[in-house]
């Protein structure tokens, strides 16, 4: 079997829209909320793009090398210079990985963002003076 292909679990749809339907970055009791809180319709609105481009492209293209790609392209569409936000982030990303058949052993979310550029980071405009 190709290292690439990804092999997907055959309940994929059903997975994907119980995940869709899952309010995202709401507060609970261990999160405060997206912040700013009016931003948290659009940071939900791009995991759940996420989740529906894959219902629809993943099954054309079950490789680990699209799902990357898909992963990466949505993790850089956030600004998550706040902690809190970027772990939640993550979280739903992971979620999408299982969701999508990725077995545990290469879940592990740096295997499928990029490397992380602390540099990048603190030269965002929003924490310029």
């Amino acid at each position: 079997m190709n290292d690439d292909a990804l092999t997907l679990p055959a309940d994929l749809d059903v997975r994907l829209m119980h995940l869709k339907a899952k309010t995202k970055f709401a507060p609970d009791d261990m999160y405060v909320g997206y912040l700013p809180e009016e931003h948290q319709p659009a940071a939900e609105k791009l995991i759940n793009d996420l989740i529906s481009k894959l219902q629809v492209e993943l099954p054309k293209k079950p490789s680990k090398t699209y799902l990357k790609e898909q992963i990466s392209d949505t993790y850089a569409w956030f600004d998550l210079s706040d902690t809190e936000d970027r772990e939640r982030c993550i979280l739903y990303l992971e979620q999408t990985l299982e969701a999508v058949g990725v077995p545990p052993s290469e879940r592990a979310i740096s295997k499928w963002l990029p490397p992380f550029d602390l540099t990048a980071m603190l030269a965002h405009p929003h924490l310029e003076n």
